[in-house]
């Protein structure tokens, strides 16, 4: 006679522990050199420019997306603004 074993019976087979260690102190996750910090800053200012851009130009009237850029809205003191009309 032979003995069957059936699936999900019995003790789980113990696997030995691992340890991890870094390689040295704060290199683990999380932490960044400071070229990388740099570089991430950047890319993040450099990200939010047209999204403040799509903010401003939703603000401005149709025509005045259309006849000038976003960023003159900034610089012109006469900007026409959708959100605040002139009384």
């Amino acid at each position: 006679m032979s003995t069957t074993v059936q699936p999900g019976v019995g003790a789980p087979e113990e696997k030995p522990a691992y340890v991890l260690r870094q390689s040295k102190p704060g290199s683990g996750a999380g932490s960044a050199t400071w070229p990388v910090r740099i570089f991430m800053a950047i890319l993040c200012l450099l990200w939010m420019i047209p999204v403040i851009g799509l903010l401003i130009s939703s603000f401005r009237t149709r025509d005045a997306q259309l006849s000038s850029g976003w960023w003159t809205a900034i610089t012109r003191s006469t900007a026409k603004w959708t959100a605040f009309p002139s009384p």
